[in-house]
């Protein structure tokens, strides 16, 4: 299921963002997270980081109001489904 693990490869990766924010003082990156799930994430050995970000569920969010980095993403999207199923993608 390439989907899940898309989903999972960046969950795996959105978690070693949150530790690295929090060892470099950057928590205000993470937004309302809160200290509790903070301290839970770093102290997860890299086994239980793996098994955490093997969840169905994406668990970051995109939080933007600019309509360019929006449109961007869902170009990217559309091409990634395109290239998956083997059409040919077009430039929008």
């Amino acid at each position: 299921m390439p989907l899940l693990d898309d989903i999972q490869e960046v969950n795996l990766a959105y978690l070693h963002m949150v530790r690295r924010a929090i060892a470099e003082m950057q928590t205000e990156i993470l937004g309302g997270m809160s200290a509790a799930t903070r301290d839970w994430i770093v102290g997860l050995t890299p086994q239980q980081l793996a098994r955490v970000s093997r969840s169905s569920l994406l668990m970051c969010s995109l939080n933007s109001n600019s309509a360019d980095l929006l449109s961007g993403l869902a170009q990217s999207l559309h091409a990634l489904v395109g290239e998956r199923q083997g059409a040919p993608v077009t430039a929008a």
